[in-house]
């Protein structure tokens, strides 16, 4: 299936440094990829998005001129399902003038197996990457919700080099401290700090050897609850004090709410968790209103959403088309 490099494959020059950015569902994983796309702006960068669902939103969102992206959606890229387009991803990224590569993975991603791939990359290479990390976003209001549910949550915590607890803005000082304790019982090896809007200093990612993550590790507990995903499309004219307040009426069932869709004429982007709920313009044009929700398999979602839809919008020409 996969193809060792020979002596003489071309590969840019200098070892490439490789940082992989988990986290769950709405911990600020994309707003972390923006963060260091400005912190690195200065280098030859290409990007790898991954998303669970088979609609990538997060691609649209980091796009920029002169940096080459690759999504690979429909599946984690640590399970064998997407392992190969990942490896084949880093291996043709060698070929390429960049320094530097950035991969964000799947809010629902398990990255247990992220150190055989990149162990594998680098026979492929010549061992032309310099991996230097896991980073982990932590969401400080939405920890305790998963932390003994999401098994992919945990999994992301302990096959970390660097923990991120993000929006301590918004949390109470003590939980932000409980949640810390927790983290270090989880994972004693990994660094720990702070951040708002997933602002983190560059010293901290430089001095990342990626010791920690490349070994692979499995957690023992924790409750399995799958993950239902819907595609839907918004029909017809909206106000966006219409759809916060669907959007209020579903939150408490969700994980994650994110796409595109017009309102009042205009096109906005919408990025969601059950905990906040944020609607704001963009100057991206997509070909069409797409939004992919995402949500615990054990929860009434679609029931849900009708109801609220119908309490918001009634039976107008204003539809909610599941795709």
């Amino acid at each position: 299936m996969y193809k060792i490099a020979d002596e003489g494959m071309s590969i840019a020059s200098g070892r490439i440094k490789l940082y992989i950015v988990n986290g769950f569902l709405g911990a600020g994983k994309t707003t972390m990829m923006q963060q260091l796309m400005d912190i690195w702006h200065d280098k030859k960068m290409a990007v790898i998005v991954n998303e669970f669902g088979d609609a990538g939103m997060d691609g649209a969102v980091l796009a920029k001129e002169g940096i080459k992206l690759t999504e690979i959606n429909n599946g984690s890229i640590f399970c064998t399902c997407r392992a190969e387009n990942f490896i084949e991803a880093l291996v043709e990224m060698t070929k390429m003038d960049v320094s530097l590569v950035l991969v964000e993975s799947s809010g629902l991603a398990n990255p247990a197996g992220v150190g055989k791939i990149i162990s594998l990359v680098q026979k492929m290479t010549n061992d032309s990457y310099e991996y230097k990390g896991s980073v982990t976003m932590v969401d400080a209001l939405g920890f305790w919700d998963v932390r003994y549910t999401s098994v992919m949550a945990q999994q992301q915590v302990i096959c970390s080099d660097l923990l991120v607890i993000n929006k301590i803005d918004l949390a109470d000082e003590k939980d932000v401290e409980e949640i810390e304790a927790e983290l270090r019982q989880m994972n004693p090896y990994a660094d720990i700090i702070h951040a708002t809007y997933a602002k983190i200093d560059r010293k901290i990612l430089d001095a990342m050897d990626g010791h920690y993550s490349s070994s692979d590790r499995n957690w023992g507990g924790g409750k399995v609850i799958g993950t239902q995903k819907w595609l839907v499309s918004f029909k017809g004219d909206y106000r966006q004090e219409e759809v916060e307040q669907w959007l209020k009426l579903i939150a408490p069932y969700l994980y994650r709410v994110k796409g595109f869709v017009k309102i009042d004429g205009a096109w906005h982007y919408i990025d969601s968790t059950n905990t906040l709920i944020s609607i704001k313009d963009t100057t991206i044009e997509p070909e069409e209103d797409r939004v992919v929700i995402l949500a615990a398999g054990n929860q009434p979602i679609k029931e849900k959403m009708d109801e609220a839809w119908q309490k918001v919008f009634g039976d107008g020409d204003r539809k909610l088309v599941y795709v």
